[in-house]
């Protein structure tokens, strides 16, 4: 009102700066995956396995669909989505991958008894449980089962979490549970996964993750623990 009057040149309750939020989760070691992978369910390994080998977001994971997620080229099956829009709000392209190799190994064992128009879907369990049937792996369960799965693996491998130690250079610490690398991290570690196979300067894997901007991908690859190729 004040400033509306003409008694104020500027609204200090708008004027001020905007925090800036670090990131303080660490990334994924391919180790770590594979040691979370053996905790998560059974139903859950073929998601996260997509993820890894395509770079893809929680949520186009959970919801592709055998219908609308296939299309056939002359006789070439894809599995083809649209990434969910990230942070920059960028109109993105959809990603095409050819239905062979390690993708189609994954997709084979996502077909079971249970009739389901998603990929990646709750299968037949004990009798509390039928209401899911068939449903969706939604991202707050893939989420979920993630986050549990890592707490198993922290009681019995807690070396799996260790981080570079900012205050000495050359050592290491412990994580703390703040920096426990979450789902999303899957998807750093398959554009850098990407690089150690292609050795193109991140091409690919800047293709792969549907980055528009190179930095963005390069920014994917930095904070990246020490691992044996």
């Amino acid at each position: 009102e004040a400033k509306d009057r003409g008694l104020m040149t500027s609204n200090p309750a708008t004027d001020k700066k905007k925090a800036v939020v670090g990131v303080e989760r660490r990334r994924l070691s391919l180790e770590l995956f594979l040691a979370i992978r053996e905790e998560v369910q059974p139903w859950v390994k073929p998601a996260m396995d997509l993820a890894l080998y395509l770079g893809s977001r929680i949520s186009d994971v959970s919801m592709l669909r055998w219908k609308e997620n296939f299309e056939i080229v002359s006789g070439v099956t894809y599995l083809v989505y649209v990434p969910k829009k990230g942070k920059n709000k960028k109109k993105l392209e959809p990603i095409r991958a050819r239905c062979e190799g390690p993708v189609l190994e994954i997709l084979k064992k996502c077909r079971d008894d249970v009739i389901s128009e998603y990929v990646f879907h709750f299968p037949v369990r004990g009798r509390s449980f039928r209401k899911f049937i068939g449903k969706p792996l939604d991202s707050g369960y893939l989420s979920h089962q993630f986050s549990d799965a890592r707490g198993a693996v922290f009681e019995k491998r807690p070396e799996l979490f260790t981080t570079e130690d900012e205050q000495h250079y050359g050592k290491m610490r412990p994580m703390k549970p703040s920096e426990f690398p979450t789902w999303h991290e899957i998807r750093s570690l398959a554009g850098w996964l990407e690089e150690q196979v292609k050795q193109d300067d991140g091409k690919s894997a800047q293709k792969m993750l549907g980055h528009k901007d190179k930095k963005m991908t390069e920014l994917y690859f930095s904070r990246r623990p020490v691992e044996v190729t």
